[in-house]
């Protein structure tokens, strides 16, 4: 095994640190199974007293530290589970598949918990945290589990893995770096949180119009109108040639097939497709152009798009088009995705429960609306809004690209 990381350390006087030891984690870490009293719903309770009961869904994705609990268990229950205390190191074994926490609490550990200790002081506690989540570890567990496919960890699987580790003084260095890039990544993923409730609260104050605008001599613009989405627009369902597969082209000619998977989670602009279907396939579905407004009907339900390309849609989107007499585009982007809108859906949809949108159903929303004029205006105010939040998550993937990179040069 290779035991030279790209990155190393020197000590206070600038030399280098021993060569790092390269070791089985079960020669050097105590690993055992979480245990679940059962049928567990008898021994889950209120009571102050109750014992923390730990699961994954008490974990956060943004730390590696476990501080509270949603659930406790009785003392009965404890006798037949695993009991953990605050500091020790934890291994989820499934769901979350492989991934290392701190306890910042006492409690009890369920069988999709492994408990890891360090009876020879062999590791520093965060540094281990960060060994057993780095891309070796993981894939140490894909070539050591049979057929290559992990779903559950086991105690066998963890303790059969080789690392290489350096001396605990170096071990503190590396930690006390990268817990200052984890830091800074917690630092702009709150950063990006607040910006996105700040956006949500500008919306649901513009909307229910406790801020308004004026006009360029200062005057306030006229009051605002309700309006039926069917009465200013035309809202039409997409369609499939069938069997899909027929059509689809790899030939440049071929038209733009618009998907749900063309579209980014940080974007409701819509730039291009991975695929095309065959000019045939377009009279079998519904071609839309640059300009049209998309609305997902199923899947990421009821997220508006901006087409900025021509091409067709299937049966999981709607169209809305033919609605700039009464609406600007993106201020109209901006309603749809509104609290205001999904109200709505759900108040119109039978039984107050919304699986799909239909054309019916989205044509029958109304909305109080400014003039165009207004509407460029908070338009503009929230795109603004909008870049913050996309320049502040730039800023966030570029520490975590970062983090990514120093762990495969500081790990082997």
């Amino acid at each position: 095994m290779n035991n030279k990381p790209r990155l190393r350390f020197k000590d206070k006087n600038g030399n280098a640190y021993p060569k790092w030891e390269n070791i089985k984690i079960g020669e050097k870490l105590k690993i055992c199974r979480g245990a679940s009293p059962r049928p567990i719903d008898a021994f889950i309770t209120t009571s102050k007293d109750g014992i923390n009961w730990i699961k994954i869904g008490d974990v956060s994705p943004n730390t590696n530290i476990i501080n509270n609990v949603k659930e406790k268990i009785t003392a009965e229950g404890a006798k037949k589970s695993r009991f953990v205390k605050k500091g020790d190191l934890i291994l989820s074994n499934s769901m979350s598949f492989g991934r290392p926490y701190i306890l910042n609490v006492d409690g009890c550990i369920h069988d999709g918990w492994l408990l890891i200790k360090d009876p020879y002081e062999t590791f520093n506690k965060q540094y281990l945290c960060y060994l057993l989540d780095t891309t070796n570890v993981k894939n140490q567990y894909k070539k050591l589990a049979a057929g290559g496919v992990v779903i559950n960890l086991n105690s066998e699987l963890v303790r059969s893995v080789k690392v290489a580790v350096p001396n605990i003084e170096e071990q503190e260095k590396i930690t006390g770096f990268l817990s200052k890039v984890d830091e800074l990544i917690n630092e702009c993923e709150s950063e990006v949180k607040d910006l996105e409730e700040q956006k949500k609260g500008l919306m649901q104050k513009i909307f229910s119009q406790q801020i308004r605008f004026k006009d360029a001599n200062n005057n306030p613009y006229s009051d605002w109108k309700e309006k039926k989405l069917g009465d200013v627009s035309d809202i039409q369902r997409g369609g499939s040639p069938r069997p899909i597969e027929n059509y689809l082209t790899d030939d440049i000619n071929g038209i733009n097939w618009i998907k749900i998977g063309d579209v980014s989670k940080d974007s409701n602009v819509i730039n291009a497709t991975k695929e095309k279907i065959k000019p045939e396939g377009k009279n079998k579905s519904r071609f839309v152009t640059k300009g049209d407004l998309l609305l997902s009907n199923s899947m990421s339900f009821g997220r508006p798009y901006i087409l900025n390309v021509d091409g067709c849609i299937h049966d999981g989107w709607l169209v809305i088009r033919n609605y700039k007499k009464a609406f600007n585009t993106n201020f109209l982007c901006y309603i749809l995705d509104s609290d205001l809108a999904k109200s709505q859906y759900k108040k119109l949809a039978a039984g107050g429960v919304v699986i799909n949108l239909n054309k019916e159903l989205v044509a029958s929303t109304k909305f109080f609306v400014p003039c165009l004029e207004e509407q460029e205006k908070i338009a503009k105010v929230l795109s603004k809004m909008d870049e913050l939040i996309e320049e502040k998550k730039a800023l966030l993937s570029d520490w975590q690209q970062l983090k990514k990179g120093l762990l495969q040069q500081m790990f082997v």
